[in-house]
C-alpha cells in the first residue's frame, strides 16, 4: 500500500466508533500478521540476528579483499584482524 492508501485507511479507522478493546484487538491482529510475514521473509531469523549476519558478511568480504590483493598477513596481523572482526560483530549486535 502506498502512503495515500494508508492515510485513507487510517482516516476510515478513525471514523469508526471503536472501543479501547476493539482497538487493542485490531492492533494485536495487525502485529501478529506483521510478525508472521517477517518470519516468512527472514527465514525465521530475528532482525538482530540478520543484522549480525550482514555485519559478519561485510567483514568477511573485507578479509577476502585483503587475500585477493595478495597482502599476506603476519600471524600477529591476522590475530588482530580476527579480534577486530569479532569485536565489531559483537559490539554492533
Amino acid at each position: 500500500m502506498n502512503t495515500a492508501s494508508l492515510n485513507s485507511l487510517w482516516s476510515y479507522l478513525q471514523s469508526l466508533s471503536l472501543t479501547a478493546n476493539n482497538k487493542k484487538w485490531l492492533a494485536n491482529h495487525l502485529n501478529e500478521a506483521a510478525r508472521e510475514e517477517t518470519k516468512q521473509l527472514t527465514g525465521e531469523f530475528s532482525l538482530a540476528q540478520l543484522e549480525t549476519l550482514e555485519k559478519a558478511r561485510a567483514l568477511s568480504e573485507e578479509q577476502v579483499d585483503v587475500m585477493e590483493q595478495q597482502e599476506f598477513l603476519s600471524p600477529e596481523e591476522l590475530k588482530l584482524l580476527l579480534y577486530r572482526t569479532v569485536d565489531n560483530v559483537y559490539s554492533q549486535a
